[in-house]
């Protein structure tokens, strides 16, 4: 009986613990940008590059994960043919995921700095790079996705991670087909 009188005292006491520390329990530290108008990342043009390709530029992938990847922190649908390929290098990690064991439907890359092609975009914007240069490469930038349900064919969104050191420390370009990008939600921040 004593456990359950106290847990919620305790709970007050961490919220209050982490505020007094200037840290909200609730918000994430980790910022978060979004480009409409990037199609390549880490030398893969999401809208052209096939995984047979993309294996014959990078070599054979370090994982290969069938029907999605089943890891606590990620969770895709499970979609028959759906896989996700890794390759692991020095500094930064590649993953490469298809819904038909075909088509790339998202590149993403983690770390500290690119490797090779593996973590730099189409326009030049790098793992370890700053919120300036992410502005300096791209007009269009915003805080939000916002995807209009407007039938556009096939759109691209690049996700720009940054770390509390204020670098990029991980991207995401995910394909969407049948969504566009919204023009009314793009600023210059």
């Amino acid at each position: 009986m004593q456990m359950r009188d106290s847990f919620p005292a305790l709970v007050i006491v961490l919220l209050v613990s982490t505020g007094a520390q200037g840290q909200n329990p609730f918000y994430s530290e980790q910022a978060s940008l979004f480009v409409a108008s990037e199609t390549v990342l880490s030398g893969i043009d999401i809208s052209q590059s096939t995984v047979k390709q993309v294996i014959a530029t990078l070599g054979e992938p370090t994982e290969i994960l069938p029907s999605g990847l089943i890891k606590s922190i990620y969770t895709y649908e499970r979609i028959a043919k759906s896989h996700t390929y890794e390759w692991y290098g020095k500094t930064c990690r590649l993953r490469v995921f298809t819904t038909d064991g075909s088509t790339i439907t998202s590149v993403e890359v983690w770390g500290s700095r690119s490797e090779f092609d593996a973590g730099t975009t189409g326009k030049g914007l790098r793992l370890s790079a700053t919120t300036d240069d992410v502005h300096r490469l791209y007009s269009s930038v915003s805080q939000l996705p916002v995807w209009s349900s407007a039938n556009c064919g096939t759109a691209t969104l690049l996700r720009v991670d940054f770390g509390t050191d204020g670098r990029v420390n991980h991207m995401k370009l995910t394909s969407r087909v049948g969504w566009c990008w919204s023009a009314s939600s793009i600023s210059t921040l």
